[in-house]
């Protein structure tokens, strides 16, 4: 029998602006949810990196290989990752398909892009 797989999630903002210094809410900004499977969690952990900073780089790294910034004056600068019930997020992004992630990063790890600057989808 398999064992089940841990995974976490994080919800990663990365803007012009921190989320607790934004002076314009409707600054761009991407938001994401990256999920980390139990494996990489602990390759992250042996590195004495935390979680958050991997979901971070992922995110920024995700964005980064997608051609989807249409703005080329949106400097994202300002990283913000919190951890968040899966079941949750997808509550309260039901615009946002689950079935198959936006991008998969070479260590497994799933993206989903829950805000895109300039989009319609929230």
């Amino acid at each position: 029998m398999a064992e089940e797989q841990m995974l976490v999630h994080y919800r990663v903002e990365i803007g012009e602006e921190f989320p607790e210094r934004r002076e314009n809410p409707d600054a761009p900004r991407w938001e994401a949810l990256v999920e980390i499977p139990d494996e990489v969690q602990r390759t992250v952990k042996a590195k004495n990196l935390s979680l958050e900073w991997h979901a971070m780089e992922l995110a920024r790294t995700a964005i980064g290989k997608l051609t989807l910034i249409n703005d080329p004056q949106f400097t994202p600068h300002a990283r913000h990752a919190e951890k968040v019930d899966f079941d949750a997020v997808r509550r309260t992004y039901s615009a946002v398909d689950f079935t198959f992630p936006h991008f998969i990063s070479e260590d497994n790890c799933r993206i989903w892009f829950l805000r895109k600057p300039h989009s319609e989808v929230h």
